[in-house]
């Protein structure tokens, strides 16, 4: 029998409303296929401990109307909330990409909202995006590093990214 993760939406039905902590949504992952429930959650408190922007991550039992479901990992939404709450800008383009976005420039603006979605700012549009995409595609490889310094954060990228994989964590944002 597979255990099914959860997402719930605390403004779905009545706009502007939020759980205790200020968060709109809060998702429950399952972990199915994982036994032992822990490697996410110590992945993620691990990221915490190295100094890198982290989502907050805890296990929690699931009962739905008295009906216990099992226990899973709640993880923080990156959203406008997480943004502020780790010192960037709250206001700024936030995107997650689909499984199938590679940072490839694609062939027609309309193509983008298919492989990313928007986060925040959900109606303005995608420009800053293929901006970014379209840079990283057209700098040369030695000039990479210099080029996206200024308007990205490489070393947290590229600390997120190590521990991520030293965690064999696929799963990371």
């Amino acid at each position: 029998m597979s255990k099914k993760s959860w997402k719930i939406k605390f403004n779905e039905f009545v706009p502007g409303q939020r759980f205790i902590s200020n968060q709109e949504e809060i998702g429950l992952d399952s972990q199915f296929g994982e036994r032992t429930i822990l490697r996410e959650v110590m992945a993620w408190n691990l990221t915490k401990s190295a100094g890198v922007p982290e989502k907050e991550a805890r296990h929690v039992q699931l009962r739905v109307n008295g009906e216990y479901y099992g226990v899973y990992s709640e993880l923080e939404q990156v959203d406008a909330r997480w943004l502020q709450n780790h010192g960037f800008n709250p206001t700024g383009d936030l995107y997650k990409a689909n499984v199938d976005a590679c940072l490839d420039v694609l062939p027609d603006t309309l193509y983008y909202p298919a492989r990313y979605n928007k986060i925040t700012n959900p109606t303005s549009g995608y420009s800053t995006l293929i901006q970014f995409i379209e840079l990283i595609n057209s700098t040369p490889v030695a000039q990479l590093y210099n080029t996206l310094a200024p308007i990205f954060d490489l070393e947290g990228f590229i600390e997120n990214h190590a521990l991520m994989m030293a965690l064999s964590d696929d799963s990371f944002f």
